[in-house]
């Protein structure tokens, strides 16, 4: 009896979003392998588009729900990101009943989002940016003392239940090895609370510039050639589903310019063509 052909094992596919803006308007990054992933901020989930010490009910119901469901209705993943930051971050010097007061509030507010798309018919999948795991990674206690991240982490343990993904930050950059770190450290701190749950990390093409390189000035410069594209293959070594690129922001302006030849892009366009991307109809 001949031996049955074996199929080649196929790539997993490892989807790179983008949540791009410029102080020019660019378009096309659907034509380079990126895919769209809206971000949900204040306006919408809070009356007066300012951010609210409690959950605003009457908001969501007339105007979160039918963003996010409109927002995700012609996207290929129906994932939309939140971003409630602000006074609602949990912070390590937070005591234990503050972070447990904060986690309440977005488990409220993700939970009651949810339940009026369901009432809405949508199919949109929400998790929080930088919320489950929190944004100040640590490295784990010894001697059975929990840092303030784990501690944070414990707190946010029904938010990530609660998220059909997860959105860490993975922002800043210093050196290859601190970064892997990094990376790792809060992808196996998602898998060990959340397993099972998709985990799509955020990156920044730009870092805050050292003030005192700036006179105290608030600056920002982007990464260092190779730190971008080391970043992007950090994170699929440690294991994501994928990835969020996020930007930018501006010196004396909004945003910064569009640059087809910046190093960063250029290592994105490269890492997708590893992926297994056609850039034939790349344009930018």
């Amino acid at each position: 009896m001949p031996a049955l052909a074996v199929k080649p094992a196929q790539a997993k596919k490892f989807p790179v979003y983008y949540a791009l803006k410029f102080n020019q308007p660019v378009s096309g990054f659907e034509q380079c392998g990126l895919r769209a992933l809206p971000i949900i901020y204040p306006g919408s989930l809070f009356k007066g588009s300012k951010l609210g010490d409690r959950p605003d009910y009457a908001q969501l119901r007339k105007v979160g729900a039918p963003t996010v469901r409109n927002a995700t209705a012609n996207t290929a993943d129906k994932l939309a990101v939140l971003d409630v930051e602000g006074s609602w971050d949990l912070q390590p010097g937070d005591s234990a009943a503050v972070m447990a007061g904060k986690a309440l509030d977005y488990q409220d507010l993700l939970h009651f989002l949810k339940l009026e798309l369901q009432s809405l018919r949508a199919t949109a999948r929400l998790g929080y940016f930088r919320v489950a795991p929190p944004a100040f990674y640590q490295s784990p206690g010894k001697n059975g003392q929990k840092t303030p991240y784990e501690l944070a982490t414990a707190a946010l343990k029904k938010v990530g239940n609660e998220s059909d993904a997860l959105f860490p930050q993975l922002y800043g950059y210093t050196t290859p090895e601190n970064f892997r770190a990094y990376a790792n450290g809060t992808l196996r701190v998602a898998r060990a609370n959340w397993p099972g749950k998709p985990v799509y990390p955020f990156l920044w093409m730009q870092r805050r510039v050292d003030p005192a390189r700036t006179g105290g000035q608030l600056r920002h410069e982007f990464l260092p050639k190779g730190a971008f594209g080391l970043q992007l293959q950090a994170v699929k070594d440690a294991g994501a589903e994928g990835v969020v690129i996020w930007g930018t922001v501006g010196d004396g302006q909004a945003r910064a310019d569009w640059n087809r030849n910046a190093d960063w892009w250029l290592e994105t366009k490269s890492f997708l063509k590893k992926q297994g991307v056609d850039l034939k109809a790349c344009k930018l």
